[in-house]
């Protein structure tokens, strides 16, 4: 016996039309929230991570950086014969203070990305993640050598041994074009993520928005 559609009653025809178009509706809303909801977690991942590591990253060039004038400011009265005991003591104390201020813009910075690595939700973006790990160890590690080169500078000041200070001062000064390489780098690499994210959340949001555009129709 063959079955006919002309056959079924007409309250059933619309019963499953609606069902049909419920079924549909359902279907696009539930993309339209699966997509607001990854342009959500791009934005919360920019403000939540990347501008605090901007921020992070930008202190440790400025503390370097002062730093740097600590050391010059020592080669400078050298020449003109003022380095007396009391000034090259406030310099070194002044020196390792802006140390400490690097080195804990370095934790945060660091608990930042173990944070942002524990809460990816892409393979892709805890890759990102352990890459900034690495360098910012890296960026650690070419501090302290920074300071084991500078620190005895003070002491050979204070020993009036100018050349040995000179020799450590040619070395230093490798010292921070590394770590200023290493602050560009990191820098460049948490812009592109930042613009990135911005780009898929972006990407994210033209598709929710043509899906309710689509359903509005």
């Amino acid at each position: 016996m063959q079955f006919s559609v002309q056959k079924i009653p007409l309250r059933v025809k619309i019963l499953g039309l609606a069902m049909s178009m419920l079924a549909l509706l359902i279907a696009a809303s539930s993309f339209t929230y699966f997509k607001v909801g990854k342009v959500i977690h791009e934005l919360d991942d920019i403000a939540r991570y990347m501008m605090p590591l901007e921020d992070h990253t930008t202190r440790i060039g400025v503390y370097l950086l002062e730093q740097e004038i600590h050391v010059e400011r020592l080669f400078h009265r050298q020449a003109t014969g003022t380095a007396a005991d009391v000034f090259l003591a406030d310099e070194r104390v002044q020196f390792e203070a802006w140390g400490k201020q690097i080195q804990a813009s370095l934790a945060a910075a660091l608990q930042r990305v173990r944070e942002g690595i524990e809460h990816a939700e892409s393979k892709e973006d805890i890759v990102d993640y352990a890459q900034l790990e690495a360098n910012l160890v890296r960026l650690g590690e070419e501090h302290r050598e920074y300071q084991q080169y500078a620190l005895p500078i003070f002491a050979r000041q204070q020993e009036e041994d100018r050349d040995g200070a000179l020799l450590l001062r040619g070395q230093l000064r490798q010292e921070e074009e590394d770590i200023s390489r290493g602050i560009d780098s990191l820098m460049t690499q948490l812009e592109g993520l930042t613009d990135r994210s911005m780009a898929t959340a972006s990407r994210h949001e033209q598709h929710a928005l043509h899906m309710g555009l689509v359903l509005a129709g």
